[in-house]
Protein backbone atom coordinates (compact mmCIF):
# COMPACT_ATOMS: atom_id res chain seq x y z
CA UNK A 1 0.00 0.00 0.00
CA UNK A 2 2.81 2.42 0.86
CA UNK A 3 4.48 1.87 -2.52
CA UNK A 4 1.19 2.58 -4.32
CA UNK A 5 0.70 5.73 -2.27
CA UNK A 6 4.20 7.00 -3.03
CA UNK A 7 3.91 6.13 -6.72
CA UNK A 8 0.80 8.35 -6.99
CA UNK A 9 2.61 11.40 -5.58
CA UNK A 10 1.13 11.41 -2.09
CA UNK A 11 3.40 13.06 0.45
CA UNK A 12 1.66 12.25 3.72
CA UNK A 13 -0.70 9.65 5.00
CA UNK A 14 -2.10 8.64 8.35
CA UNK A 15 -4.62 6.41 10.00
CA UNK A 16 -8.30 6.52 9.24
CA UNK A 17 -10.88 3.93 10.31
CA UNK A 18 -12.53 4.06 6.90
CA UNK A 19 -11.36 3.11 3.44
CA UNK A 20 -9.56 5.50 1.14
CA UNK A 21 -9.62 5.09 -2.61
CA UNK A 22 -6.42 5.47 -4.65
CA UNK A 23 -6.94 4.82 -8.35
CA UNK A 24 -9.77 2.40 -7.69
CA UNK A 25 -7.93 0.52 -4.94
CA UNK A 26 -9.64 0.57 -1.55
CA UNK A 27 -7.06 0.75 1.20
CA UNK A 28 -8.42 0.44 4.73
CA UNK A 29 -7.05 2.55 7.51
CA UNK A 30 -5.30 5.39 5.69
CA UNK A 31 -5.88 8.96 4.59
CA UNK A 32 -3.80 10.58 1.89
CA UNK A 33 -2.58 14.12 1.18
CA UNK A 34 -0.76 15.22 -1.96
CA UNK A 35 -0.20 18.84 -1.03
CA UNK A 36 1.26 19.70 2.35
CA UNK A 37 1.72 23.46 1.99
CA UNK A 38 -0.97 25.67 3.45
CA UNK A 39 -1.36 29.23 2.28
CA UNK A 40 -2.58 31.21 5.24
CA UNK A 41 -3.80 34.63 4.19
CA UNK A 42 -4.07 37.14 7.02
CA UNK A 43 -7.02 39.52 6.99
CA UNK A 44 -7.30 43.21 7.69
CA UNK A 45 -10.90 44.34 8.10
CA UNK A 46 -11.03 48.13 7.87
CA UNK A 47 -13.57 50.37 9.54
CA UNK A 48 -12.90 54.07 10.04
CA UNK A 49 -9.28 53.47 8.98
CA UNK A 50 -8.64 50.96 11.78
CA UNK A 51 -8.20 47.18 11.88
CA UNK A 52 -11.36 45.73 13.40
CA UNK A 53 -13.42 42.58 13.77
CA UNK A 54 -17.19 42.47 13.73
CA UNK A 55 -19.32 40.02 15.66
CA UNK A 56 -21.38 37.98 13.20
CA UNK A 57 -21.04 40.71 10.57
CA UNK A 58 -23.05 43.25 12.59
CA UNK A 59 -21.76 46.72 11.81
CA UNK A 60 -22.00 48.33 15.24
CA UNK A 61 -20.12 45.50 16.99
CA UNK A 62 -16.64 46.45 15.80
CA UNK A 63 -13.71 45.88 18.10
CA UNK A 64 -10.47 47.67 17.21
CA UNK A 65 -7.42 45.41 17.08
CA UNK A 66 -4.93 47.85 15.61
CA UNK A 67 -5.16 51.60 15.08
CA UNK A 68 -2.57 51.46 12.30
CA UNK A 69 -3.48 49.21 9.35
CA UNK A 70 -0.31 50.14 7.43
CA UNK A 71 1.87 48.86 10.27
CA UNK A 72 -0.30 45.74 10.50
CA UNK A 73 0.24 45.01 6.80
CA UNK A 74 4.00 45.59 7.21
CA UNK A 75 3.99 43.13 10.10
CA UNK A 76 2.24 40.50 7.97
CA UNK A 77 4.77 41.02 5.19
CA UNK A 78 7.71 40.81 7.62
CA UNK A 79 6.32 37.52 8.94
CA UNK A 80 6.44 36.09 5.43
CA UNK A 81 2.78 36.15 4.42
CA UNK A 82 2.39 35.63 0.69
CA UNK A 83 -0.83 37.63 0.33
CA UNK A 84 -2.90 40.06 2.42
CA UNK A 85 -6.70 39.97 2.46
CA UNK A 86 -8.31 43.38 3.05
CA UNK A 87 -12.02 44.00 3.51
CA UNK A 88 -13.26 47.59 3.40
CA UNK A 89 -16.19 47.32 5.79
CA UNK A 90 -17.19 50.95 5.37
CA UNK A 91 -17.55 50.46 1.63
CA UNK A 92 -19.40 47.19 2.19
CA UNK A 93 -21.88 49.18 4.30
CA UNK A 94 -22.23 51.74 1.47
CA UNK A 95 -19.86 54.34 2.88
CA UNK A 96 -17.30 54.32 0.10
CA UNK A 97 -14.03 56.27 0.14
CA UNK A 98 -13.67 56.30 3.97
CA UNK A 99 -10.72 53.87 3.81
CA UNK A 100 -9.41 54.57 0.31
CA UNK A 101 -6.32 56.51 1.40
CA UNK A 102 -5.47 53.88 4.01
CA UNK A 103 -5.76 51.07 1.46
CA UNK A 104 -3.61 52.99 -1.03
CA UNK A 105 -1.03 53.65 1.73
CA UNK A 106 -0.98 49.94 2.57
CA UNK A 107 -0.41 49.14 -1.12
CA UNK A 108 2.48 51.62 -1.27
CA UNK A 109 4.01 50.23 1.95
CA UNK A 110 4.16 46.51 1.12
CA UNK A 111 5.17 44.42 -1.87
CA UNK A 112 2.97 41.49 -0.82
CA UNK A 113 0.03 40.91 -3.18
CA UNK A 114 -3.26 42.30 -1.86
CA UNK A 115 -6.77 40.99 -2.40
CA UNK A 116 -9.45 43.57 -1.62
CA UNK A 117 -13.16 43.21 -1.05
CA UNK A 118 -15.99 45.34 0.23
CA UNK A 119 -18.08 47.78 -1.73
CA UNK A 120 -16.86 46.95 -5.24
CA UNK A 121 -20.16 47.58 -6.99
CA UNK A 122 -19.20 48.86 -10.43
CA UNK A 123 -16.64 48.60 -13.21
CA UNK A 124 -15.38 52.04 -12.14
CA UNK A 125 -14.74 50.71 -8.63
CA UNK A 126 -12.75 47.81 -10.09
CA UNK A 127 -10.77 50.14 -12.37
CA UNK A 128 -10.01 52.48 -9.47
CA UNK A 129 -8.47 49.68 -7.42
CA UNK A 130 -6.57 48.07 -10.27
CA UNK A 131 -5.24 51.52 -11.22
CA UNK A 132 -4.03 51.80 -7.62
CA UNK A 133 -2.12 48.53 -7.94
CA UNK A 134 -4.41 46.25 -5.96
CA UNK A 135 -3.65 42.75 -7.21
CA UNK A 136 -7.01 40.97 -6.80
CA UNK A 137 -10.59 42.00 -6.12
CA UNK A 138 -13.28 40.14 -4.23
CA UNK A 139 -16.78 40.87 -5.52
CA UNK A 140 -19.93 39.92 -3.64
CA UNK A 141 -23.05 42.07 -3.94
CA UNK A 142 -22.36 43.00 -7.57
CA UNK A 143 -22.08 39.31 -8.49
CA UNK A 144 -25.62 38.81 -7.18
CA UNK A 145 -27.08 41.99 -8.66
CA UNK A 146 -25.34 42.03 -12.06
CA UNK A 147 -23.52 38.80 -12.90
CA UNK A 148 -23.17 39.85 -16.56
CA UNK A 149 -21.12 42.90 -15.55
CA UNK A 150 -18.97 40.79 -13.23
CA UNK A 151 -18.26 38.39 -16.10
CA UNK A 152 -17.20 41.35 -18.26
CA UNK A 153 -14.90 42.63 -15.50
CA UNK A 154 -13.47 39.13 -15.01
CA UNK A 155 -12.74 38.85 -18.73
CA UNK A 156 -11.03 42.24 -18.73
CA UNK A 157 -9.00 41.42 -15.60
CA UNK A 158 -8.37 37.71 -16.12
CA UNK A 159 -7.43 35.75 -12.98
CA UNK A 160 -7.82 38.87 -10.82
CA UNK A 161 -11.45 38.54 -9.65
CA UNK A 162 -12.82 36.38 -6.85
CA UNK A 163 -16.51 35.96 -6.13
CA UNK A 164 -17.60 35.86 -2.52
CA UNK A 165 -21.05 34.74 -1.49
CA UNK A 166 -21.89 35.27 2.17
CA UNK A 167 -24.55 32.87 3.41
CA UNK A 168 -26.75 33.23 6.49
CA UNK A 169 -29.55 30.75 7.19
CA UNK A 170 -29.28 29.40 3.63
CA UNK A 171 -29.76 32.88 2.17
CA UNK A 172 -27.19 34.90 0.21
CA UNK A 173 -26.47 38.13 2.08
CA UNK A 174 -25.39 41.29 0.26
CA UNK A 175 -24.65 44.96 0.99
CA UNK A 176 -22.48 44.16 3.99
CA UNK A 177 -24.81 41.44 5.30
CA UNK A 178 -27.73 43.92 5.51
CA UNK A 179 -29.91 42.52 2.70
Amino acid sequence: AIQLIKSKGYKQWGTNPDYANVDGNNIKGFYFLKKLKWNLIPAIDLKDNKCVRLTQGIEDTSKVYNENPVEQAKFFEKEGCERIHIIDLDSAFSRSVVNNDTIINIRKSVKTPIELGGGIRSRDDALFWFNNNIDYLIIGSLAVRDSKLVLEIAKEFENKIYISLDILNNKIMIEGWTE
